[in-house]
């Protein structure tokens, strides 16, 4: 295609432009991945749950825009070899990179599938020594897990992943300085649920629980 410059009057020929079927393969791929990877990368920090939702619908719709991609790439490739001009042509490694773009959505799709069902099942619990003490024992029971831990000093955070098999009440139990003390951290668990803990511990086996365990539908307190 020739331009011409009004002012400097200079005649260029531009580089040939990406053929329609190939751009519209190009938009299929990218749309389904650039959206999926928001929603994941959002529901990661804020947990809301109508973005589950989305993103299954992302899926389903990605899947139908590989299929639409995947026609108009083969379609362009069949008008390229039928015009000869697909082995001289300098859009054909442009053809391998759309291609490689609509197969990306694949890989990525089932990294945030496995990616989203660890984090909604596991269980996350945070210890807060906030006391001028250490606490010499501290020790998780619940449905297929015992766990116990320490010392842990003065001002320390520690973080664990709890994954559960079966069902029924999550307690603590610690030891500080002479004082025993425990607690029930959440009133029923079971296998494949998640969630959150935070247990800040000060002096004196005095203790906070937060969110406050939650006792199951029917339970007496």
């Amino acid at each position: 295609m020739l331009s011409r410059l009004p002012d400097e009057g200079v005649v260029f020929m531009s580089e040939n432009p990406m053929p329609r079927l190939l751009k519209f393969a190009a938009v299929l791929g990218a749309s389904p991945l650039l959206v999926g990877s928001l929603i994941y990368g959002v529901w990661r920090v804020t947990r809301w749950h109508w973005l589950e939702t989305a993103g299954l619908f992302t899926i389903v719709l990605g899947s139908a825009a590989f299929v639409a991609g995947m026609i108009a790439l083969v379609l362009h490739v069949l008008r390229e070899g039928k015009d000869g001009r697909m082995a001289r042509s300098r859009l054909c490694p442009k053809g391998v990179l759309v291609g490689g773009l609509l197969l990306a959505n694949f890989p990525a799709a089932f990294f945030f599938i496995l990616s989203a069902i660890d984090v909604s099942t596991r269980y996350t619990l945070r210890v807060h020594n906030d006391s001028d003490r250490p606490i010499e024992s501290l020790v998780v029971t619940g449905p297929g897990v015992r766990l116990e831990f320490g010392p842990i000093a003065p001002g320390r955070d520690l973080r664990w992943l709890l994954h559960f098999a079966g069902e029924g009440p999550l307690d603590f139990s610690a030891r500080q300085s002479g004082f025993q003390f425990g607690g029930q951290l959440d009133g029923y668990v079971t296998t494949g649920s998640g969630g959150e803990k935070s247990i800040r511990v000060r002096r004196g086996g005095e203790y906070e629980i937060k969110p406050a365990a939650v006792q199951p539908a029917g339970s007496k307190p």
